[in-house]
């Protein structure tokens, strides 16, 4: 709050001196007031960052942004009563008042009911709604905890996660993960992965985990927790007795890439950060989705700015170099198989270890992506060329790319609805069985 007090300060005192200095003689000038007052924010804005500010700017309050917009309408309405008198001014005042207000009310209908929006799953309302509206578990003080080992688990006990297209029950248990305690204890299989195989948006009994117990009639356990890697996936298992474990199911999404390149690089070691790291990211997470008059407004026009912005930059895929892009997708994609197979390597299930335990391995890939991800054929290459001369043929791939619709996901989560988490399970079961 200090910091958002000397930026509103410093703010209002360069305003001040660029009226006090009179640089405006000429009426027609006077709209010159609107460009210098938001320059010299602007310039009040990146010293108090530079001298107080984090790394990602943590000047991000309401507050600032609403002094851009009164100083910008009271620069305007000057102009206007200069030239047209105070009641031209006044109009265009309330007329601008009320198109702002029309559109907030406009954003806020279709963030409730988006079904327009299926199928544009890069439109600026969902990177506004994953970025400012969205809760995320694992920031959410009543739903996560700090973990010194993990960064964090889920908080045990019960406890209602909602957005804007479900409201589902979360039941954890003693380990920290979406399951029962009986499950917990000498489970014959589980299941890890990230928010997808943790079940984001439906309900205990409806995940995939949940419908191949009931379907096989084995203890399973459903392991997974929102934003983990595979170095965290197969962490956790170091906290539970494995002897009775038969199965275990690896729910792999593309993000998996940076947990396990950051492992590999550290020498076999993942660096957790400190607890104060985590009370500041549920910080940050808390004051991004708060809601002020205006937010909406606000946030997306700042991403339209951005995509016009990058829309000019060399990295936009209309100016990029496409082979050279292609190369650097192909070196990646090797990879991020040798990353993975490092983690298995060296965790506490590694085939070496439990030569005995069949390892399932599959992809969900992001709802209406145009690029086709090759991780799962690439690992099957891998683990076939390896097979003869290592103890890793007991990893079995299964390939979902072309299984999923627009369907399987929310519209404007990207996360499986409950008919995404029947389609993992069915074709999860026969290998199984």
């Amino acid at each position: 709050m200090h910091t958002i007090r000397m930026s509103i300060i410093l703010k209002m005192q360069m305003c001040k001196n660029i009226f006090r200095l009179n640089l405006i003689e000429n009426k027609r000038n006077e709209w010159l007031l609107l460009p210098l007052c938001l320059i010299g924010m602007r310039a009040g804005e990146y010293l108090v960052d530079m001298m107080f500010g984090d790394k990602n700017g943590a000047i991000t309050h309401p507050a600032v942004t609403w002094a851009y917009i009164v100083v910008a309408s009271l620069c305007v309405l000057h102009g206007v009563v200069t030239f047209k008198g105070w009641k031209w001014g006044g109009l265009v005042l309330i007329s601008t008042l009320l198109t702002i207000l029309m559109l907030e009310l406009g954003m806020e209908v279709l963030l409730r009911y988006p079904i327009v929006l299926r199928g544009k799953s890069n439109s600026l309302l969902h990177q506004y709604y994953k970025r400012r509206d969205r809760n995320i578990i694992q920031c959410m003080p009543i739903c996560g905890r700090y973990d010194p080992d993990l960064f964090y688990t889920l908080r045990p006990g019960r406890f209602r996660f909602k957005n804007r297209e479900f409201d589902v029950e979360f039941y954890v248990n003693s380990l920290g993960v979406r399951d029962d305690d009986a499950s917990e204890k000498d489970p014959e299989a589980i299941v890890v992965g990230d928010s997808f195989a943790m079940g984001w948006g439906v309900q205990q009994d409806q995940t995939f985990a949940q419908i191949l117990e009931t379907n096989t009639g084995m203890t399973m356990l459903n392991a997974a927790i929102s934003s983990y890697g595979t170095v965290r996936e197969l962490e956790i298992l170091k906290r539970i007795s494995l002897k009775n474990l038969r199965y275990l199911i690896i729910q792999y999404y593309e993000n998996d890439y940076f947990e396990n390149v950051t492992y590999a690089k550290n020498h076999n070691y993942l660096p957790i950060r400190t607890k104060q790291a985590y009370k500041q990211t549920v910080m940050q997470h808390t004051a991004a989705v708060q809601y002020f008059l205006g937010k909406h407004i606000i946030h997306i026009t700042k991403l339209l700015f951005q995509q016009i912005k990058s829309f000019f930059s060399y990295d936009h895929p209309m100016i990029a170099d496409p082979q050279k892009n292609q190369e650097e997708y192909n070196r990646r994609g090797e990879e991020e198989v040798d990353v993975f197979l490092n983690v298995l390597a060296n965790s506490s299930i590694s085939p070496v270890n439990m030569p005995h335990l069949k390892i399932i391995v599959f992809e969900i890939p992001s709802p209406g992506t145009n690029t086709k991800r090759h991780f799962i054929s690439r690992l099957k290459k891998r683990v076939s060329n390896l097979s003869n001369s290592t103890s890793f043929g007991n990893i079995v791939t299964l390939n979902l790319s072309e299984e999923f619709t627009l369907d399987h996901y929310f519209i404007l989560d990207d996360h499986l609805t409950e008919e995404g988490h029947k389609l993992v399970a069915e074709r999860l079961l026969p290998l199984i069985n």
